[in-house]
């Protein structure tokens, strides 16, 4: 459907607005336009939006407008609104990744390809939001994907684990109920005879398993003769609240096992042999009740490690030694070397690793490294209470020689507050070198974590398959993108002065966890984007029609308070210094930068109040700057606008709901105040960017925000009210993209 002609809502009118000065037929009577209406009346001179810009002077600008997809896929108001007034629109959540992938990893793009068809059909382009972020992530299904793995085993090879054991060593006379007959003891064993006829007695009682299942009871026996008896697993005195199996006993002594199934857990069950007619005579040693599960293995746990490649040095001690990190380790990187001139005793010269956290007493540890010496003989590692040097650990003595040699040990800590590892080298003369140093324990377990190297393969593969699935859906027609969206955090030191990225640790909410996926935590900082970047320029080249050309995308980096006064602007100065990072590879290219401007105009007649707003549009006026200085397209991507004044000293923003009750002078003052603001940043933007480095400006609030939004609750930050009425900011945008 082609937008021909649009018929636009009448703005702020009353019907009797629209009737003029009626007629009544009364001679020299007319009805007034009340105040109200008259205020708000210029409004209906304005033309759409996107007929202001020049578009000889900025040839690449886009007057650009958010909503949501399900709304514009209606073709109902908004549908009417936005292609009226916008080259281009932007969908506020439905191109976000949870919008498309639920938590068990399967994907939907039905909206999107509906957006994009009718966005086509009305003329209109799209910009694509978002390929990468931390928030809106289906974080069930990327956390599922990076499980323990279950480590593989034959799946017959199950290991009993005792339930109950019992024997019958020491005593002198049968300890069970006795029920007609009564077996004794003898050398140690249940001990019974044929007494001619049917009989049973009890061989085990009273004991429990903690969850219910199948299990198995194994008998230690033998008989004068082979023979198949009953053995019974019983909880109650019912027929029916027991489990039955066959002891199929012979002349040597052996471990015979019967079979239960549906013992329930809590239970005071019993074992109860009926031998009937058996004629034998039978020992009984020793009773144990078990479960099966898969074999455990040893997984080991990381405590410390150290390779010296990255320069880094541990600590020590000892009369004129010194210690260094130098080339030549054991597998051609760098290793620690402890100079020491002179032998003494052992712990007169130590090479020293402390931990923030003590390791477990009792806990077995092992030390792994590699090491040499100039002067052969024996060394050894022992660990310590750093407040007091009291030991808490010895491993075993290692002999070194001029090679290079690689050590496995293992000691138990055998006291609290544990926090440092020695190398104790006194008694040579010479130097040892010690390469990759690790201390680590053993847990037992049926998986084991992926390696990093693992996560950050398999996250790379879902991230793949997420971008080909939207470029797919897309099919070409989607040519600009928030490829990576709010990575820079407002903290920290990248290691150059500028801010680190955003990362889940620190984003922890007040349990602990965050609800948020932060792929940068496992693909790093630099790859993180590299990879968002490759596999989009993939994906949109694999999606096109034949004969297309792949080099129309855009890609672009989005972040919110670049503006920001209170850093000076340090976030965006963090970001063009990030975007260097990732693209000096020389593969990867970003095209352009994305600034929220989530802002707020504050307004009064108090100094303070001025110098804020002043100090506030000189960063405004420096992001621009810095912004257009990279080289990059500019985008604003998210422009909104609310108002805030002082009160009691602190700023509160105004409601929509409170700026109506105003008096209709003040409230059309801050209204036009407000569009005037607006003038404002969309003049700078056009006097500082350069014309080929314009890629346009986004309204996030196309209306007022409801009283029950989660976005800038009830404030006026729309250049429509909620029924779709122009207001003053309208006229701003208007005459700032028209320049005047």
């Amino acid at each position: 459907m082609k937008i021909s002609k649009l018929i636009y809502p009448v703005v702020m009118l009353s019907p009797l607005m629209l009737a003029g000065c009626a007629d009544t037929g009364i001679d020299d009577y007319q009805v007034e336009k009340p105040q109200t209406i008259a205020e708000y009346e210029y409004l209906n001179a304005y033309e759409p939006l996107k007929t202001y810009v020049d578009r000889s002077a900025h040839p690449n600008f886009k007057v650009s407008g958010a909503l949501t997809a399900a709304d514009f896929n209606k073709q109902e108001m908004l549908f009417r609104l936005a292609a009226h007034n916008f080259d281009e629109i932007v969908a506020g959540n439905a191109m976000k990744m949870s919008s498309c992938v639920d938590g068990d990893g399967n994907m939907n793009f039905s909206t999107v390809s509906d957006f994009v068809d009718k966005a086509e059909e009305a003329g209109i382009s799209i910009y694509g939001h978002t390929l990468a972020w931390h928030a809106q992530q289906p974080k069930k299904w990327l956390e599922g994907l990076m499980k323990d793995k279950e480590i593989e085993v034959d799946p017959d090879a199950k290991v009993g684990k005792v339930d109950y054991e019992s024997n019958y060593e020491g005593l002198s006379a049968f300890p069970f109920y006795v029920m007609g007959y009564t077996p004794t003891i003898v050398n140690n064993c249940l001990h019974s005879e044929n007494p001619g006829s049917w009989y049973q007695y009890f061989i085990a009682d009273g004991f429990s398993v903690a969850k219910a299942g199948d299990y198995s009871a194994i008998v230690k026996c033998k008989a004068t003769e082979e023979g198949s008896l009953t053995l019974n697993c019983g909880w109650g005195w019912n027929g029916d609240e027991s489990a039955s199996g066959k002891l199929n006993i012979t002349t040597d002594w052996s471990d015979v096992e019967v079979k239960f199934t549906g013992i329930p857990e809590g239970k005071k069950l019993n074992l109860v042999l009926q031998p009937g007619g058996f004629a034998g005579v039978i020992d009984i040693e020793s009773i144990r009740f078990v479960h099966y599960e898969a074999p455990a293995v040893e997984i080991p746990q990381n405590v410390y490690t150290c390779t010296f490649d990255d320069g880094n040095n541990v600590g020590g001690w000892g009369g004129t030694s010194t210690r260094e990190v130098v080339s030549g380790g054991h597998d051609g990187g760098k290793c620690h070397v402890v100079h020491n001139p002179t032998a003494g005793n052992s712990w007169e010269c130590q090479a020293a690793i402390d931990f923030s956290t003590p390791l477990e007493k009792g806990e077995t540890y092992y030390l792994h490294f590699w090491a040499k010496a100039t002067n052969a003989g024996s060394r050894s590692a022992s660990y310590q209470n750093p407040s007091d040097y009291s030991g808490r650990g010895d491993y075993p003595a290692f002999a070194v020689s001029s090679e290079w040699k690689e050590y496995t040990l293992k000691t138990s800590i055998t006291g609290d507050d544990c926090k440092r590892l020695c190398f104790n080298l006194g008694a040579f003369d010479g130097d040892t070198y010690l390469d990759d140093i690790e201390i680590y324990y053993m847990k037992k377990g049926n998986s084991i974590p992926l390696t990093d190297q693992e996560k950050k393969d398999t996250l790379t593969w879902a991230m793949d398959k997420w971008i080909g699935g939207m470029m797919d859906a897309c099919k070409g027609k989607v040519k600009a993108w928030d490829v990576v969206n709010e990575a820079i955090s407002g903290g920290g030191n990248d290691g150059e002065g500028f801010y680190t990225l955003q990362h889940g640790e620190a984003a922890n909410n007040d349990n602990g966890v965050s609800a948020d996926f932060f792929w940068q935590d496992y693909l790093g900082d630099i790859d993180y984007v590299r990879t968002a970047v490759a596999l989009a320029r993939k994906h949109y080249a694999a999606s096109l029609p034949e004969g297309a050309d792949a080099s129309d995308l855009k890609l672009f980096v989005n972040d919110y308070n670049l503006e920001s006064n209170w850093d000076d602007n340090k976030k965006v100065k963090s970001l063009i210094n990030w975007v260097k990072k990732w693209e000096a590879d020389g593969v990867t290219k970003i095209d352009g930068l994305g600034t929220q401007m989530h802002i707020s105009l504050l307004v009064g007649d108090d100094e303070a109040a001025k110098a804020e707003q002043e100090s506030r549009n000189q960063h405004i006026e420096n992001m621009f700057k810095l912004m257009a200085e990279s080289g990059k397209l500019v985008r604003v991507s998210e422009l909104d606008l609310g108002v805030e004044r002082y009160v009691d000293g602190k700023k509160v923003a105004y409601t929509t709901e409170e700026l109506e009750k105003l008096p209709l002078k003040e409230r059309l003052a801050i209204e036009k105040a407000m569009a005037a603001h607006y003038q404002w940043i969309i003049k700078k933007y056009y006097e500082i960017v350069p014309a080929a480095q314009q890629y346009g400006i986004c309204q996030w609030c196309l209306t007022d925000s409801p009283a029950n939004s989660s976005w800038r609750k009830g404030e006026p930050v729309g250049l429509w009210t909620l029924d779709y009425k122009r207001k003053p900011a309208y006229a701003g945008w208007a005459d700032g993209l028209s320049n005047k």
